[in-house]
């Protein structure tokens, strides 16, 4: 008997299924690919996003941070010392931002004149609140600053208090009184004796200011 040959596929047969076998595997491969791909570009553009936020708000802090030392500086005038100091942070772009900054302000009496040192007070508070948001330490220089200047206004009392009494004793006594020593409240080396060295010590010169 013979053997019958195994029952081949026709040419167009054959042809038709390994066509629908490449189209039922190949978007497969493809939607792996495009997965992968619309995923790592959503990592990079969140990173994108993060970065460009973390950006604006740097700016947006080096812009305050400037502009509330500026306005010390413009304030403080002759009594600033040295302009304004910041402190800086690196951002994701590359470049620094100031994050804080301060400015050193000469906030001690006048030797000898409490009038001086009544103007220069009222300079340094004014310069010490400035800033549209001072800050805590801004509010203890501005505080520092009428203490002084309270202190210099007794001072200047006292000195019109001495003059007037003076000049009652001039009147009343001998037409040519002495008035070599002006007042009793100042020393042989023209200060007031009103400022204790304590309490010169005790104001610090230089008070940063931020």
């Amino acid at each position: 008997m013979a053997i019958k040959s195994p029952l081949k596929m026709p040419k167009y047969l054959l042809g038709l299924f390994r066509l629908l076998f490449r189209v039922q595997i190949m978007p497969i491969d493809a939607i792996s690919d495009n997965y992968t791909t619309t995923a790592i570009d959503k990592n990079a553009a969140r990173t994108s996003n993060e970065d460009a936020q973390k950006v604006r708000q740097l700016a947006e802090t080096d812009r305050k941070v400037r502009a509330h030392e500026a306005a010390h500086v413009a304030a403080g005038g002759q009594y600033v010392r040295g302009g304004a100091a910041f402190q800086y942070q690196k951002g994701p772009d590359g470049k620094m931002y100031a994050v804080s900054g301060e400015v050193s302000i000469d906030a001690s009496p006048v030797r000898g004149d409490p009038e001086a040192t009544i103007q220069k007070m009222q300079v340094v508070r004014h310069a010490a609140m400035a800033p549209a948001d001072p800050s805590g330490q801004d509010r203890a220089v501005a505080a520092a600053a009428s203490a002084t200047e309270a202190q210099a206004r007794q001072e200047v009392a006292r000195e019109n208090a001495s003059e007037n009494e003076e000049g009652n004793e001039a009147v009343v006594g001998s037409p040519t009184a002495s008035k070599s020593s002006k007042t009793s409240s100042y020393n042989g080396k023209g200060e007031v004796t009103a400022f204790s060295e304590n309490d010169r010590i005790s104001i610090i010169d230089l008070i940063s200011i931020n």
